[in-house]
């Protein structure tokens, strides 16, 4: 999302602005939350998937972007994979 130009929070690179993100919903200040937020144009992985329609509902216009994994065992595979990389 970087190299189409928008400006994106992740877990790869961020300002720990992520980090900041999930404490925000950790003590559900959701408010807090969508304010955290409104910097950024795109946003990836955790916790969006469980956010889409709360967002769809509050960004009209909004875009989403669903990846799929060709069986859950791939998709298990992978999950795992990454939080033994991240430790």
């Amino acid at each position: 999302m970087l190299e189409l130009g928008y400006k994106h929070l992740g877990r790869e690179g961020s300002d720990n602005g992520y980090r900041r993100q999930l404490d925000l919903l950790s003590i559900m200040d959701f408010e807090a939350f969508f304010r955290h937020m409104e910097p950024y144009d795109s946003f990836d992985d955790y916790p969006f998937p469980y956010l889409y329609k709360i967002l769809a509902n509050r960004i009209p216009g909004a875009k989403f972007i669903l990846t799929t994994r060709s069986t859950a065992d791939v998709w298990a595979d992978s999950v795992i994979s990454e939080f033994n990389r991240k430790k």
